[in-house]
């Protein structure tokens, strides 16, 4: 019989149920929510104050805290990064990418807080992505999951396992070993791995979708091609411009399939679509063999596509040229839209009339402008101006209002207008000092917001409001150049050096936000057009473009150092360095001095690595580059540079670029030796201590030798999840002392017996119980306030050992298993914008996925006791399932490349007739980069 409970019961039932109310409209975060919730109960008297305050002292709690220092110290190491990105290799297809990728993932997550797991994985992901041409909507989710899956696996995996583990200690004085909840853990671990790989094609976004937007983008039927696979743009790629080029009789890539001709895992660049006479291929895989007069549509970073057309005898198509598109296509603007035509024309490169005058340095050649108000090509179109022949420059792509206006569409009979942000390729006698060029044009500054809001520096007013350089940038992205030297010592044993590594194999290429543009040598000679298979020597400077957050990914790769000799001098010891980015102000006086003679390191014992001007990467040595004001620099600089120089004239904004502190490589085997004591030392004295003890040692042991700073250990500890989890050891503590707990257990229990499911039944209900609460709170707080319920259901329902330690299983499961929200787990919040998800992919996804986790882990749980044939089970339909998903994989490849081959057979005999003599007198021309 279910019996009632007293006010105190609905008093504080009252309190929680409005504790999730306030989470729910997020009035306060969660922390303060509890910590208010506990004081109301307190002072109500419904709790102690040792009871209240019990959670704060409690082992599991502290254990905890201390965990995340040894997370932080494995992680602080950057031996993570290297140690993942040798094993996700290269796989072919969608299911073994995401295989490779979990298996990993859920490994070190049994063991390691898995937000810094994440967190590292987010950069490596991107590029790896780019690298195996797929989608990384299909690859970030899984990340995610196979972290809180991989929690699941063992006692020190998530801070839900441990305080659950705390309670049933504390009530029932018995200890959960490290691998109890292996035994269930593990095989649902598989389960999950197996809906991911299945489903994942159907449910998440990437794989049809991608399909579809593709032919839509292209104005093509949506029923031709229906199970041709699309690849994926890679991240960062689509938010930048679309450009076209036609292969030339001379190109070498003619007859060459796209993988074969080194047309994919390009730096920057991505090969979507081919046009061949009138039939437009939207689906480029690795087969597609390229034909003389093939149109290939590129979209990426093309600072130096002009450069790579030249290098595989391509010609670029600007509004001068883009007739050889046919006078009717399907156009993206003001025109009008038609079907693709057929066309034919000769590409000779070695007309001149049909290539703009090329000059001595890559900034010259490539220009990115903005139209101006009033001038004429506002309200005309590129062919009424003249626009060629007046500025000695033609349109290849085109940017309006933060939306691509791709080069499908008629680009000199689109009606510009003011704001638009066009890409040139530009002639000898382009110049800004030309009056039609200043009146019509104006340079992309990426800095002009940053400027605009320093007007009082020229004497206009403006508010004194300051503001922060990312907000300022408005999104529009700034590149810096840096350069590392490839040095003999990786400094992480173990890892091989680069010397004699190809620039591929290094992982040198598809960096996230980088990309390699120069490799100067020791010998003087500097190699501009960087291959895949260009071979590094010792002290090659390797020359890199990249956004400012990027840059700290460079110091996380073993054998490449910063060469500059003032970093070096810094007294700033390296584990405390971190880069900064500051503006040069008007005021200051090193306004027109070279970086040597204003003597910026001793002034401000900071070395700048980095400056960026105007909308332009600096491509000078850092030492000759002459100051002027608004220069966007990179500093390496000690943690307290922004502090002590917020409100320095000289300077006008300064930020510390998140994440930029060195990695201690050598400090890793120390970390890794820590953490396995600490393992070994709980598992052989487990009856004897708690897991507290070698927790404390092991952080201990990686601050003494240097492996974390102090300062990075206090801060890696999220303060507010242990308030919280703490607050929630007194709200449990009411819920069982007012007698809230034994009726909801009572309840279930009942339940179960009307619904004839038996214990089976208790189980499904605190399961599903839990997972409902965990959307509204933290996981580890809704396993702690459902700890009572669970042990009262366990009790009511026979009491034994057995059942009650299945019950704790369950309640650990569930409560990690937030898989529906985004908000329901750290880690889902971090992918959600990597992914380019919305609240609906976890939904759609996740919420099936947590029914289907709960159907097999309340299955592993009731017959634990028969581990080894639930084991046995589980790989076997693992291994089932991973097969068919990877064969039917293989089979939609197979497809995909089949109807991109038009006719593999047909190379063209006349072009490799006509291929003129390999020599160094062809008209090849190189970019070079002036380092001065």
């Amino acid at each position: 019989m279910v019996q009632a409970f007293g006010w105190e019961g609905w008093f504080s039932l009252a309190v929680i149920v409005g504790a999730f109310v306030l989470l729910l409209k997020e009035v306060a975060p969660a922390d303060l929510v509890f910590l208010f919730a506990l004081a109301i109960v307190m002072c109500a008297q419904v709790v102690s104050t040792e009871e209240a305050l019990s959670g704060f002292s409690n082992s599991a709690v502290l254990t905890v805290a201390i965990l995340y220092v040894v997370a932080a110290g494995i992680n602080s190491t950057g031996a993570l990064d290297y140690v993942f990105n040798k094993i996700l290799g290269k796989p072919k297809t969608l299911a073994l990418a995401q295989l490779r990728l979990m298996v990993p993932v859920g490994v070190v997550s049994a063991f390691l807080n898995n937000t810094p797991v994440v967190a590292v994985m987010i950069p490596i992901i991107q590029k790896w992505a780019r690298r195996i041409n797929q989608p990384v909507s299909q690859l970030f989710i899984p990340l995610s999951f196979a972290s809180i899956l991989g929690g699941t696996c063992t006692l020190i995996g998530t801070s839900t396992n441990l305080v659950v583990a705390g309670k049933y200690e504390e009530k029932y004085g018995k200890k959960m070993g490290m691998f109890d909840i292996s035994i269930v853990g593990v095989p649902t671990l598989l389960m999950g791995f197996s809906y991911i790989v299945l489903f994942s094609p159907c449910l998440l976004p990437g794989f049809p979708e991608l399909e579809r937007r593709s032919r839509k983008a292209f104005g093509l039927d949506s029923e031709e091609g229906d199970d041709t696979q699309t690849p994926a743009v890679p991240p960062g790629i689509g938010t930048d411009f679309t450009v076209a080029c036609v292969v030339t009789r001379y190109s070498t890539t003619i007859g060459k399939a796209v993988d074969e001709a080194s047309l994919r895992g390009l730096d920057g660049l991505y090969l979507t679509s081919a046009q061949r006479g009138d039939r437009l291929f939207y689906a480029v895989g690795p087969e597609f063999v390229i034909l003389e007069n093939d149109i290939l549509f590129f979209t990426g970073v093309v600072d130096n596509f002009d450069d790579f057309c030249t290098r595989h005898g391509f010609e670029i198509i600007t509004d001068a040229n883009e007739d050889m598109l046919g006078s009717e296509y399907h156009v993206e603007g003001d025109s009008a839209s038609g079907s693709f035509a057929s066309c034919s024309r000769d590409t000779n490169k070695e007309n001149p009339s049909k290539r703009l005058c090329r000059s001595s340095t890559f900034e010259s050649r490539i220009q990115k402008v903005v139209v101006r108000s009033g001038g004429i090509l506002e309200g005309s179109t590129a062919k009424e101006s003249m626009f060629r022949k007046r500025y000695d420059a033609a349109i290849i792509s085109l940017y309006r209002m933060g939306e691509k206006i791709t080069v499908h569409g008629n680009i000199g009979r689109m009606v510009l207008r003011v704001g638009d942000v066009l890409l040139l390729v530009v002639g000898d006698s382009f110049s800004w000092d030309k009056p039609e060029t200043e009146r019509d044009l104006k340079p992309f500054i990426a800095d002009e917001v940053v400027l605009a809001h320093h007007r009082d520096e020229l004497g206009a007013p403006i508010e004194s409001e300051r503001v922060s350089i990312a907000e300022a940038n408005n999104d529009i992205e700034r590149e810096f150049l840096i350069p590392m030297r490839v040095t003999e010592n990786p400094q992480l044993l173990g890892a091989r050096t680069l010397i004699g590594a190809t620039v591929e194999s290094a992982g040198l290429r598809g960096l996230p936000g980088l990309f390699l543009i120069a490799i100067e040598h020791e010998t003087g000679l500097i190699d501009h057009v960087v291959g895949p298979h260009a071979v590094l020597e010792a002290g090659d400077m390797l020359w890199f473009a990249g956004e400012r957050e990027a840059l700290s990914t460079l110091r996380r790769i073993p054998g490449i150092e910063s060469p500059d000799a003032q970093a070096n001098k810094l007294k700033v010891k390296k584990v405390h360095r971190r880069l900064v980015e500051c503006v040069l102000s008007f005021r200051s006086n090193m306004v027109g001095k070279t970086v040597r003679e204003a003597k910026f390191r001793t002034r401000f014992e900071a070395a700048i690595i980095a400056v960026h001007r105007q909308g332009r990467r600096v491509l000078s040595k850092i030492g000759d580059i002459e100051l002027r004001a608004g220069d966007v620099l990179i500093l390496d600089t000690g943690p307290n540079f922004v502090m002590r120089y917020k409100d320095d004239p000289n300077f006008l904004l300064a930020t510390e670029i998140d994440d930029s502190a060195p990695p201690r490589f050598d400090k890793f085997y120390i970390a890794l030796t820590a953490t396995i004591a600490m393992i070994v030392a709980y598992l052989l004295a487990g009856d004897y201590i708690t897991l507290f003890e070698p927790a404390v040692f092991a952080s201990g042991i990686m601050l003494v030798a240097g492996g974390i700073t102090p300062e990075r250990a206090r801060a890696s500890v999220s303060w507010d999840v242990i308030v919280t989890i703490a607050c929630a050891f007194g709200l449990s503590s009411a819920l069982e002392n007012t007698g809230v707990a034994t009726t909801i257990g009572e309840s279930l229990v009942y339940l179960a017996d009307i619904t004839h499911t038996g214990f089976v039944g208790v189980l499904v209900a605190v399961y599903m119980a839990t997972f409902l609460v965990s959307i509204v709170v933290a996981n580890n707080a809704a396993a702690l306030l459902l700890f009572p319920v669970a042990v009262k259901a366990a009790e009511e329902s026979g009491g034994s050992d057995l059942a009650i330690q299945q019950t704790m299983f369950v309640l650990m499961l569930a409560a990690s298993s937030s898989f529906s929200s985004p908000y329901g787990y750290q880690t889902n919040i971090m992918v959600l914008n990597c992914g380019n998800y919305v609240f609906g992919d976890f939904l759609k996804f996740g919420f099936p996925m947590q029914f289907w986790q709960m159907v097999f882990s309340v299955t592993f749980v009731y017959y634990c006791d028969y581990w080894y044939f639930t084991w046995l089970g589980t790989f076997a339909l693992f291994a089932g399932l991973i097969t068919l998903r990877v064969i039917s994989d293989r089979k939609r490849h197979l497809n995909a490349a089949s109807k991109n081959i038009p006719g593999r057979t047909e190379k063209n005999d006349d072009a490799t007739k006509d291929e003129p003599p390999s020599d160094d007198n062809n008209n090849t021309a190189t970019v070079n980069i002036e380092l001065v």
